[in-house]
């Protein structure tokens, strides 16, 4: 997905972008447009704040023979010819923007909410909470341990570490977690914890009791070799999660008791999984841009 299809799919405002921009102009390191191709500036962040301002202000429908003249003529005599304007002035307009968005002007930052999981009680890198529908407890994926990726239980008020969920060196069931993913769903009693894991080269899914940290089953989903997102339904009784067969992502619907596997879509959309009240959302991208709609309720 280039930066402009970006664009049209997230549209102007995405809290991730706003937040890598923030961070570039606290740190005076918003690029000029033709350094852009660096490295250093991540194209989806850095690309889509530039797409999303020159949409704002050129208007969308300048956007397409933007990138057509641009590959015609290059990059300074693209601008020129689909906006009228130089890179030079696109760049100090753009940084001025962002510097209007972004910058403290002198204030201190206030940091929203309050700080739970860190470096002084955590790992260096702490990803993937997720919270217990009764409030009580978050589980995340750490590097505390320092040489392993491990699942982790905390207080979700005070933010002290209760004990580890899951050891990848303590455990020698499965080869690995997946924490490139969420870190997993609880249980709608907010005893029981689910995520993925890796064993003999495919996905399972591997349910934890909370209270003792101890593993109730790993569960590999016939049919399915590869999957992510693993999401309880509202009774409990089933598991949603999105799969991958044959090179298509699709929702698929597991029975803890009885290990049926329902298919709930099959079409060639991006799937993922939300979760909204008692209604599934599916989603994808079609032709560049979101579609949202409700599939189903758990019974």
């Amino acid at each position: 997905m280039c930066i402009r299809d970006r664009y049209f799919s997230l549209g102007r405002i995405d809290p991730f972008t706003a937040m890598w921009m923030r961070d570039a102009i606290l740190n005076d390191n918003l690029p000029k447009i033709e350094k852009m191709d660096n490295y250093r500036y991540f194209p989806y962040r850095y690309g889509h704040s530039l797409m999303a301002f020159i949409g704002g202000t050129f208007g969308d429908d300048k956007l397409n023979p933007l990138f057509l003249s641009t590959g015609k003529y290059g990059l300074e005599l693209g601008f020129i010819d689909a906006l009228g304007v130089d890179t030079k002035t696109v760049t100090e307009a753009w940084h001025h923007h962002m510097k209007d968005l972004y910058s403290l002007q002198d204030k201190k930052e206030k940091p929203q909410g309050k700080k739970l999981i860190s470096s002084e009680n955590g790992g260096r890198v702490n990803v993937s909470p997720s919270i217990s529908p009764n409030g009580k407890y978050i589980i995340f994926l750490s590097e505390k341990n320092i040489f392993t990726t491990d699942l982790y239980l905390a207080d979700a008020q005070k933010g002290d570490i209760i004990r580890k969920v899951y050891s990848s060196t303590g455990s020698g069931d499965l080869d690995y977690i997946n924490v490139m993913e969420s870190a997993g769903s609880w249980s709608p009693d907010s005893e029981r914890f689910v995520f993925v894991g890796i064993k003999k080269g495919d996905n399972v899914l591997v349910i934890k009791d909370v209270k003792n940290s101890k593993t109730v089953a790993t569960l590999a989903v016939q049919g399915v070799p590869a999957f992510a997102n693993p999401v309880y339904s509202l009774d409990g009784k089933d598991i949603y999660l999105t799969g991958l067969v044959n090179g298509q992502t699709d929702i698929y619907k597991y029975n803890v008791k009885s290990g049926k596997v329902e298919q709930i879509t099959n079409d060639p959309f991006s799937d993922c999984l939300l979760y909204t009240s008692n209604v599934v959302v599916n989603s994808g991208f079609k032709s560049g841009l979101p579609i949202w709609f409700p599939r189903l309720k758990p019974d």
